[in-house]
This record gives structure tokens, C-alpha cells and sequence, in this order.
């Protein structure tokens, strides 16, 4: 098993349950080590894949390096209608909030998103770029905020997104755990970059999804 899984590893290194099911097989005989090296492997091939998260929680579990659940619920929703306007879907969970500080960050994050989109006029933006500037923008504000003395945010998620950005690492954090297909190129430009960025990122935060 461990040589077909191997193998189908290669033949599509983006296939994050080849990864996953190699992980297995190295973990039945053992290979610990080798079994995690997989599992960072198949979370770099589609870091949406929730199993390889979990496989890889319980794994660093058992070895006393539990992970956090960054559990971000967005709650808010840019949708473009027939129209080409930009309007924003509110669920109810989060509309019950909204006279907290938290809910006017994530409306700020719509907000911005519906901003960012307007100024691409040409198109040119990719998906990824357009959230990574919502995000900046979003908690530039969060940021603002607190420094006026303002009722601070509470929710852990956003907490800790700002807690990545000012560490520098707004940009793994929504690659890893916000990924979305769309993202696909500038996660690849990202592991380019950054070799070994993956096992770095959460050996250093200890975050899940």
C-alpha cells in the first residue's frame, strides 16, 4: 500500500488524499514521523481538505502538541447580483450580534471586500488578493479601534487573525486556514517560496482550520 500510495503521490503531488492514504499506510508500520511529513505534505496539496487536519491533530495529540481550531465563522457574505451591485447576506447567528464590536469587524470585512472589488475596474485582481486586502483593511479598523479606547472585539477568531497579521503572517493564515480553490496560485507562489512553510507555520502557532 505504502508503494501505490507513493507513487500516486507523484504521479499528482496536488492530490491531498493520495497524501493522506500514504500517511496511513507509513502510520501502520510505524513510520510515525514519515506518517506526519505526509499529512504536512497533504494539507500543502489543499489545505480546505479537513481530514488531513484532523489526522494530523491527532497524531501531534499524542505527542503533546495538541492544535487549536482557529473555528472562524464569517458569517457575512459579499453577493453580486444580476445587476452587478454588491449587497451583503447577513446570517441570522451573526445578526443577533450586531450591536456587538464583533459584528461590526465582520461587517467591515464585507464592506471591504465589496471596496475592493468596486476599485479592480480592469479585473485584475485575483480572488486571494481581494481577501487579503479585505482582511488588511478589516483590521486596520479592529486596530484603530482599540487604540480609540473603543469596546474591544471578543471573539477569539479574530483575535487571532489580528494577532497573525501583526506577527506578519496574514498571508499563510488565510492560505492554510481559509483556503479556497480560487487561492490555488498563490498558495503555490506561497510553498515556493517559503519550502517547508506548512510544518513551519503551525509548528510556530499550533492552529487548525
Amino acid at each position: 500500500a505504502e508503494a501505490l500510495f507513493r507513487r500516486a503521490t507523484e504521479i499528482e503531488p496536488k492530490n491531498a488524499q493520495a497524501w493522506r492514504f500514504l500517511s496511513d499506510a507509513l502510520l501502520a508500520q510505524g513510520q510515525r514521523a514519515e506518517a506526519e511529513a505526509a499529512l504536512y505534505s497533504s494539507i500543502a496539496a489543499d489545505p480546505s481538505q479537513r481530514p488531513s487536519w484532523g489526522k494530523l491533530a491527532r497524531l501531534r495529540a499524542a505527542a503533546g502538541l495538541p492544535l487549536k481550531a482557529l473555528a472562524f465563522r464569517r458569517g457575512v457574505r459579499v453577493v453580486q447580483g444580476a445587476d452587478g451591485k454588491y449587497t451583503i447576506n447577513v446570517d441570522k447567528a451573526t445578526a443577533d450580534t450586531s450591536e456587538t464590536p464583533n459584528y461590526a469587524i465582520r461587517l467591515a470585512l464585507a464592506m471591504s471586500e465589496i471596496n475592493a472589488r468596486k476599485a479592480d475596474t480592469t479585473r485584475t485582481k485575483s480572488p486571494y488578493e481581494i481577501a487579503l486586502e479585505s482582511w488588511r483593511t478589516a483590521l486596520k479598523v479592529m486596530d484603530e479601534v482599540a487604540a480609540a479606547g473603543g469596546e474591544p472585539v471578543t471573539d477569539p477568531a479574530l483575535l487571532q487573525m489580528q494577532a497573525l497579521a501583526k506577527d506578519g503572517q496574514l498571508e499563510a493564515a488565510i492560505l492554510l486556514l481559509m483556503f479556497r480553490q480560487p487561492y490555488r496560485p498563490a498558495l503555490d507562489a506561497w510553498l515556493a517560496a517559503n519550502p517547508g512553510g506548512v510544518k513551519g507555520f503551525i509548528d510556530r502557532y499550533g492552529l487548525r482550520p
